[in-house]
């Protein structure tokens, strides 16, 4: 991780506040959207986001994830960068240092859907889908990986086995 930058956890009110001073956009209204989706599960209190901390920006990026110490399941729900942020590498940053953090943790799999939409970074960062659900989102359910190296290197032997 870049010395510049840190994982912190996230609280309500700490969300509702950076809610607030966040401009208009596509990545504002999926964080409101994760948010709400948060506060409804009332996940708040035992899986608080994380978040990429930039020592100069302030928060620049969001994992929305519960892990499961009955199952050793790391269920990841949203990954959002912050409005004007893309294009740094924020989302693969918090998503690797995520998964560390879900490792260190005892989690074993890594269970979560996506938009076909965002393929593309889930391909990068070595995502394997491997069905399609009726909402037309792909399924994942994978081995965690605490570098991108090696999940990369699982996908290519799994393509090839």
């Amino acid at each position: 991780m870049k010395p510049s930058v840190s994982l912190k956890r996230l609280n309500k009110e700490e969300v509702e506040k950076l809610l607030e001073t966040q401009p208009e956009g596509t990545n504002t209204k999926f964080l409101k959207a994760s948010h709400n989706l948060w506060f409804r599960f009332k996940n708040y209190d035992k899986h608080p986001p994380f978040a990429l901390v930039d020592a100069y920006k302030g928060p620049v990026a969001l994992v929305f994830i519960t892990f499961s110490q009955r199952s050793a399941y790391a269920n990841l729900y949203e990954i959002v960068t912050l409005e004007g942020k893309e294009g740094s590498g924020y989302a693969s940053t918090v998503y690797w240092e995520v998964m560390k953090a879900a490792k260190e943790q005892g989690m074993q799999r890594l269970k979560m859907s996506c938009t076909p939409s965002s393929i593309t970074w889930h391909i990068r960062n070595g995502t394997i889908f491997w069905a399609v659900d009726p909402s037309g989102s792909l399924r994942c359910d994978v081995p965690i990986f605490p570098t991108k190296q090696e999940a990369i290197e699982f996908r290519e032997l799994a393509i090839k086995d």
